[in-house]
């Protein structure tokens, strides 16, 4: 079965997931928001919101700091643990990789996230709807991420792909309900007489 255009082209066959491309897939043209000449700082924002509604939509509570003065952007509970986020986005790609910086800067040098300041950093890929939760401890003070959402570079393009749409981690994790030790009673046994 293939699917079709408007104006009849054959354009391939229909996914079963429409937001997640397949792996063969050359990457669609980025669709930046309807305002022209978006800056970074305004792009950044975009993420920011979209952040917001996304993890809202799973059921996290999400909460923002006041000021910039923090090395994250969100705070989100899960109803068991507070969760630090910093939220990046990208329209960046080289050789299929989208790139995220993953630093802050101070006045002479890029300095990485820490565990003990950021717990998450959350990238979207603006003009899509993917995204990757990576937890601070796996990026190893690593200074800038790469992902391979439509496949890529074999050496290294599976690194975060757990992370895709990870919002699980998030969560809190279902415990399991001991089973009970208690045998069942049995009810045909004879009634005690006196």
């Amino acid at each position: 079965m293939s699917v079709f255009s408007r104006n009849g082209k054959r354009i391939g066959r229909p996914r079963s997931n429409p937001n997640i491309p397949a792996l063969h897939e050359s990457p669609k043209k980025i669709v930046y928001p309807t305002w022209k000449g978006a800056t970074r700082k305004q792009l950044g924002e975009l993420a920011e919101m979209e952040f917001m509604v996304k993890a809202t939509k799973k059921g996290l509570i999400v909460a923002k700091p006041y000021g910039e003065s923090h090395r994250y952007d969100f705070l989100v509970d899960s109803g068991k643990r507070t969760w630090r986020v910093q939220v990046k986005s990208t329209t960046c790609t080289h050789s299929r990789a989208y790139t995220v910086n993953a630093y802050w800067k101070t006045t002479r040098k890029h300095m990485p996230y820490l565990p003990s300041k950021v717990d998450f950093l959350a990238i979207v890929i603006l003009g899509t709807d993917i995204w990757y939760l990576i937890p601070v401890r796996a990026l190893a003070r690593r200074l800038m991420v790469r992902v391979y959402p439509f496949g890529g570079d074999p050496r290294g393009s599976r690194r975060h792909e757990k992370y895709r749409e990870a919002w699980n981690l998030l969560q809190p994790k279902k415990r399991r309900r001991p089973r009970s030790r208690i045998s069942k009673c049995r009810t045909d046994t004879p009634a005690h007489r006196s």
